[in-house]
């Protein structure tokens, strides 16, 4: 059976390499972390069932990157990661609501909320571990 996939796109890989670290230990997910969003346009032949998104990738806009990614499959879910502290603009509040299926706060629960999402989503999906 197919492995849960989530792509995580951060550009300083710190909360990437975390997720990677504490999903590992679960053989049914399989984290991928990259660090721009033109590398990952490369690979995006291997598409993920879920795409986390820090809002700090300088290279793509959340819109042109959910445009690609729905070319290669409608059903991926896609999570943006915002910083609790920063006063986004109206736009890029606009861009998130519309592209991105949940937002989450980047702050001292972030892995742990993170984390709990995903095993939700890999239970719901048809990837999760068979009886």
């Amino acid at each position: 059976m197919d492995k849960f996939k989530v792509v995580f796109l951060d550009e300083d890989g710190f909360y990437g390499s975390i997720f990677k670290e504490r999903l590992d230990s679960d053989l049914a997910i399989d984290v991928v972390n990259y660090h721009s969003g033109l590398a990952l346009i490369e690979k995006l032949h291997e598409v993920p069932d879920v795409l986390v998104v820090n809002q700090s990738i300088p290279d793509v806009t959340l819109r042109g990157l959910s445009d690609l990614v729905k070319l290669y499959n409608k059903d991926v879910s896609i999570i943006y990661l915002n910083r609790s502290n920063y006063m986004l603009d109206s736009e890029v509040i606009k861009e998130y609501k519309l592209f991105a299926h949940k937002s989450l706060a980047k702050d001292e629960n972030t892995v742990s909320n993170l984390t709990q999402l995903l095993q939700i989503k890999r239970l719901s999906s048809n990837k999760s571990e068979a009886a």
